[in-house]
């Protein structure tokens, strides 16, 4: 008998080139350690992803004059990549034998 469990991988590229990638049981998930990891990249860090989401959006205003809207760590992506910071972001969904 052989078990398959589904995972998500999500994948980004973001304007410089940089290269991250996540795999989740589930997309939010997979979503959140991209924010987690996007947090950790940069200068100043966050406890809290809400935070580091927060205080990138308000940045974003301030030196581009857009507003980015999300309720989730999706949302918070595709809003990066609508503006541009995020060139690519690929999601796919995987099968898994784990038994």
């Amino acid at each position: 008998m052989t078990i398959t469990e589904m995972t998500v991988k999500v994948n980004i590229m973001l304007s410089d080139g940089a290269r991250l990638g996540a795999e989740a049981p589930n997309l939010s998930v997979a979503c959140k350690k991209i924010v987690r990891k996007l947090n950790l990249m940069q200068f100043t860090k966050f406890d809290k992803k809400r935070d580091y989401m927060d205080k990138t959006s308000e940045r974003i205003f301030v030196i581009f004059g857009q507003e980015i809207i999300y309720n989730n760590a999706y949302e918070f992506l595709k809003e990066l990549e609508r503006i541009g910071y995020i060139k690519r972001m690929e999601v796919s969904r995987h099968a898994k034998d784990i038994i």
